[in-house]
């Protein structure tokens, strides 16, 4: 029906109207390549429009629900769709969309998303901290990169950050110093079970002349030997 009323009406509101309503549906029913596609469409034929401002707020929206990390395509069409708009505007919804991903756990989507936004921001000191900020929470859950991580976390200058990246600043640190800790915990945990395993076969030892007190004696050493087994494996992994 949309696409018949932009055919019957082309260049009128009516279908600047239907092209809006089509890029919303094809977001809600997840058709990324049709989303992306009329978003671009939109912004380029209709940038100055009187209801342009609104089609953005909307678009900034939606577009903080997507998973961009998801696949390659996704990224590369949002980054041709964001190259319609305005320097000023491109950063903003790449910042937009970084915390919203962050928020959702899509911290591939947030490190790409941020990456973009660092390149626009300019001299503007507190779109740089929160790139900065929204790059560094994405990447606190991998091992090979929470160190640098967490130290970009602490060099960011709190002053210029807005109360709720102070929050996710908080939150982000917290989170770090605990996946820091869970090594720690599985070594620890490791080590009682050894403790246990060990206790068992020291506290039993083997009488020769009872046979049913040996029978309970080797099954023990076998669960013994099952536990060092269990150990052993979550040593390896």
């Amino acid at each position: 029906m949309l696409d018949f009323v932009r055919l019957q009406a082309p260049g009128t509101l009516l279908e600047e109207a239907a092209l809006r309503r089509q890029v919303f549906v094809a977001s809600q029913t997840n058709n990324m390549k049709k989303f992306q596609t009329l978003a671009t469409d939109y912004l380029r034929r209709y940038r100055h429009s009187i209801y342009s401002g609104n089609f953005r707020q909307r678009l900034a929206s939606a577009l903080t629900r997507i998973d961009f990390g998801k696949e390659s395509s996704r990224f590369e069409g949002l980054v041709a769709m964001m190259s319609e708009l305005e320097l000023d505007a491109r950063r903003d919804l790449y910042l937009l969309a970084a915390r919203s991903s962050i928020e959702q756990g899509f911290t591939t989507s947030a490190r790409l998303l941020a990456d973009k936004a660092q390149e626009l921001v300019g001299s503007d000191r507190m779109s740089a901290a929160r790139a900065k900020l929204y790059r560094a929470a994405s990447l606190i859950t991998s091992p090979q990169a929470i160190d640098g991580a967490v130290n970009d976390l602490r060099s960011l200058d709190r002053t210029v950050l807005a109360a709720s990246d102070l929050g996710l600043l908080d939150s982000a640190l917290a989170m770090a110093g605990q996946i820091r800790k869970m090594p720690e915990i599985q070594s620890q945990q490791v080590a009682e079970a050894r403790t246990e395993s060990v206790k068992v076969v020291a506290e039993r030892p083997m009488d020769v002349s009872a046979p049913a007190q040996g029978l309970e004696q080797l099954q023990a050493l076998s669960k013994a030997r099952d536990a060092l087994s269990r150990v052993d494996k979550l040593i390896k992994n």
